[in-house]
């Protein structure tokens, strides 16, 4: 199996990142981490650790994040991908493991997920997300909000080989899209008390660009909306989320937070 990073000027988060996935309990993995263009040594500060499963590519040009990811999955080998971001985190050591044996129990799912731990820059906890975990109740969900952060994911190789890679026509909300490209061929599920942690980090795309990927994803759901439940009627849930983009950050994460312990 293969983990794939994309990297640009990461250099300030990307060991946290690295450390968390080399030192999993699962250890039959490359862990290929594509360098876009950076400017800062992020992937120099990722070589520290001189470890034989890593491979370092480096894009000549800047790509940008959807077409580093499917650079790096048409050159990984196994029957799994994992995918993490440079600045999140692996918190539990036998993730990996976890996910590994549950994908070859259940044949049927195209993609496993994880819980969600939201963090700050120094690294505190902002709040909790905790997903559905079963195919049905999921796909009843997927409209009103992505159940699967990007860095927890567990994806066959055999569902990108059915319903392709990235779509690279998306600049944002790229995974939501191919997980609800999967989900039309595949289960669906996520595994419980077993837990990533996504940071909050201005520099980062979600950190940067929250507007645009929020309008992303709506486009994506309505593209959708004849193959999961729920669209029109989770327009009120729509509106919400409009109105707390429109908010500071500090504000949105606070709001965000809140809003996701009720």
């Amino acid at each position: 199996m293969a983990v794939i990073m994309a990297t640009h000027n990461g250099s300030r988060f990307i060991r946290e990142a690295v450390d968390s996935v080399l030192r999993q309990t699962y250890r039959n993995f490359e862990f290929i981490v594509i360098d876009d263009a950076s400017s800062d040594g992020g992937v120099g500060a990722a070589r520290y650790l001189a470890d034989g499963r890593m491979r370092l590519i480096s894009n000549a040009q800047r790509l940008g994040l959807t077409k580093s990811l499917n650079r790096g999955i048409m050159m990984a080998r196994g029957e799994y991908m994992a995918r993490i971001d440079d600045d999140d985190v692996w918190t539990d050591r036998d993730k990996l493991e976890k996910q590994v044996s549950f994908m070859q129990r259940n044949r049927g799912v195209g993609l496993c997920g994880a819980w969600n731990i939201v963090i700050d820059e120094r690294g505190d906890e902002l709040y909790r997300l905790r997903y559905e975990t079963e195919d049905g109740a999921i796909k009843q969900r997927m409209l009103r909000r992505n159940q699967f952060p990007h860095s927890g994911v567990l994806i066959r190789r055999a569902a990108l080989g059915k319903v392709g890679l990235y779509d690279e026509r998306c600049r944002y909300a790229q995974d939501f899209e191919l997980w609800l490209r999967i989900g039309t061929k595949y289960e669906l599920a996520n595994l419980p008390n077993v837990y990533i942690k996504q940071r909050v980090n201005p520099e980062g795309v979600t950190g940067r660009k929250n507007m645009q990927q929020f309008l992303a994803f709506l486009k994506i759901a309505y593209k959708y909306r004849s193959e999961y439940p729920g669209f029109w009627a989770n327009a009120p849930i729509y509106l919400s989320e409009l109105f707390v983009n429109l908010l500071t950050k500090k504000m949105f994460y606070r709001l965000g937070g809140w809003r996701r312990r009720v």
